[in-house]
């Protein structure tokens, strides 16, 4: 066979495959133009949209990974419980920030609360009088610990109990408490502890 009749011949072949392309382009045309329904692109961009938007964020992130990662960005929980008779006003200061009331912990309720590395401050109730009972606590802030205490030098005025991830337990259960700082230089009186849940409960 010459080059010239294999030319022609794939020159034919050529165009019987794109003429059968122009017939099924043709039908899907005819097709969708006969359909009762017409979509338009908002239409297909929201049903897009509807798929995507169908994986939820817990599942995005364990399909990618993630799931650890961002469990360890809280070092430590701390579970805040009421046992008294009257409504614990919680409220949180970060060093240096203004401070902001973060829940009212009914009694026998409860709330929880998580912080980041490098938090460092105190929780307080706030109310009654003769002073403020605090909860101080600072997160990996200098080394890997995390380092608390109770604190009764402004006073007293609700008691508190805490247990540490590591099992130690202080208590502040009135105003010359043996396990709370009493004034500035009570240093024996700061904690040393690993990442973990702490709990915090406002009881006699």
């Amino acid at each position: 066979m010459s080059s010239e009749e294999a030319s022609t011949e794939d020159s034919v072949d050529s165009f019987s495959e794109v003429s059968s392309l122009d017939d099924d382009f043709a039908r899907m045309y005819f097709l969708s133009a006969s359909s009762d329904e017409e979509v338009t692109d908002d239409e297909v961009n929201s049903n897009v949209w509807s798929e995507i938007e169908s994986e939820s964020d817990g599942e995005f992130l364990e399909d990618h990974g993630i799931v650890e990662q961002t469990v360890l960005i809280m070092p430590i929980d701390i579970v805040f419980i009421n046992r008294l008779s009257h409504t614990i006003n919680l409220v949180k200061t970060r060093n240096n920030r203004p401070s902001r009331q973060i829940a009212n912990i009914h009694p026998g309720g409860s709330v929880s609360c998580s912080l980041p590395d490098g938090w460092s401050g105190n929780f307080r109730h706030v109310g009654g009088t003769g002073g403020i009972t605090l909860f101080e606590v600072s997160v990996r802030a200098n080394d890997r610990n995390v380092y608390y205490d109770l604190s009764v030098i402004d006073g007293f005025n609700v008691p508190m109990k805490v247990r540490a991830p590591d099992g130690t337990r202080l208590k502040a259960l009135h105003r010359r408490a043996r396990d709370a700082y009493l004034f500035p230089a009570d240093n024996s009186k700061t904690h040393a502890s690993r990442a973990g849940k702490f709990i915090v409960t406002f009881e006699r």
